[in-house]
Order: C-alpha cells, then sequence, then structure tokens
C-alpha cells in the first residue's frame, strides 16, 4: 500500500490586547520625545535632524506595524513547526517539533493543563489567536535545549496526524467534539 505525505497548513491572525496598544503607546510617546529633543537642537543639527527624524519615523511605523501578527501551523507527516508572520512581510519560525517527541497534545480543558502551566521549568509559549476561542490546545515537549508548553488552536486535522504517528499523546478525540 502507498502512504502518501500529509501536508496541513493554518493560519491564525493574533488579536491586539492591551499589552500590543501599551506597546504602541509607548513607541508613539518615545518618538514624540525624540522629536522635541530634535526641535530644542534643531538650529545646530539641521541636516541630521532630518536623517534623525526620518529614520525615526521609519522606526516608528515598522515597530507599530510589527505588532500585526499571524501565526502559520504547519503540520507534515505528525511534525508541526508553527511560525509566527508579522505585518505579513517577515515569517520567523518559532518552534518546530514532532509528535513523536510531544509529552502531550490536549486540549487546555484537560486536567493535565494545570500540572504542566503550573510548572516552572516548562517555558509557555502562546500562539493562538488571543481571542478567548475555546479550540485552544497546548502541547509539551523539548525544543532548542528548553521544556516548553505550547498554546495555539489546530484544526481537527492537525491533531488526526499527530495522533496518527503518537496516538499515546493525544488525550482528546477531536471527532467526539
Amino acid at each position: 500500500m502507498f502512504n502518501q505525505d500529509v501536508f496541513i497548513e493554518q493560519l491564525v491572525k493574533r488579536q491586539k490586547s492591551g499589552k500590543d496598544y501599551l506597546f504602541i503607546g509607548l513607541y508613539i510617546l518615545a518618538f514624540l520625545l525624540l522629536l522635541l529633543v530634535i526641535f530644542i537642537f534643531i538650529q545646530y543639527l539641521i541636516f541630521f535632524a532630518l536623517l534623525i527624524v526620518a529614520g525615526a519615523a521609519w522606526g516608528l511605523y515598522t515597530l507599530i506595524t510589527n505588532r500585526n501578527l499571524e501565526f502559520e501551523y504547519i503540520c507534515t507527516n505528525g511534525h508541526v513547526d508553527i511560525d509566527t508572520i508579522y505585518n505579513k512581510r517577515k515569517r520567523k519560525r518559532k518552534v518546530s517539533m514532532s509528535s513523536k517527541n510531544m509529552e502531550i497534545l490536549a486540549p487546555v480543558s484537560d486536567p493535565a493543563f494545570r500540572k504542566y502551566s503550573e510548572d516552572k521549568s516548562y517555558k509557555t509559549l502562546d500562539y493562538t489567536s488571543n481571542t478567548g476561542d475555546a479550540n485552544v490546545w497546548f502541547f509539551t515537549g523539548k525544543y532548542k535545549d528548553n521544556m516548553v508548553l505550547v498554546l495555539f488552536e489546530p484544526e481537527s486535522r492537525i491533531i488526526e496526524d499527530c495522533k496518527r504517528f503518537n496516538p499515546r499523546i493525544v488525550k482528546f478525540n477531536p471527532i467526539q467534539g
């Protein structure tokens, strides 16, 4: 029998939180303070002041738009990769783990979540939409010499693919609801 590779992609847009708006406000405040300092010394540094203002404006734009996040979950034959996409222009791999190396894969409503979330040896990585959706899952395992607890919102196809390669880690049957 011929086995085909399974490739699943899912894109999740992150909603801005109060923390994001706080950082945006701080970025704008720092920019305004920089403008004030430049205008105080403008008679001495006119050319450099214009360059500094232009650079600071570009930096402000970049910092604010980098708060527009999307997460892409990629599952290939039981291997889960999570990338962060910044303002639809830059991508960075955040975590990559085979289901064979996961300790557990379960919804956050599972009692095991509390045990892992309270364990300080696990670094929590949140790759969810930030909408309070009840479909948040977690997995744990070792990634880059750290024990991690990863929060994400996978489609049932991703759960099923991980279950196909390591059924003992999945603590919930997504087909049941």
